[in-house]
């Protein structure tokens, strides 16, 4: 089981809620990709960090 964790960035919490950090990467060129396919759909989207 994975722990869950709040997104801090207020972008990321309003579209995906709760968030497994598993699933959370840092880019080479510095944005985040949320992508959390275990919601009810699919989720990816990058912002600028």
């Amino acid at each position: 089981m994975h722990v869950l964790y709040r997104c801090n960035i207020s972008f990321f919490d309003s579209l995906c809620g709760t968030i497994d950090v598993s699933r959370f990467a840092i880019l080479d060129d510095g944005r985040w990709r949320c992508s959390l396919t275990y919601l009810h759909r699919a989720v990816s989207s990058d912002v600028t960090a």
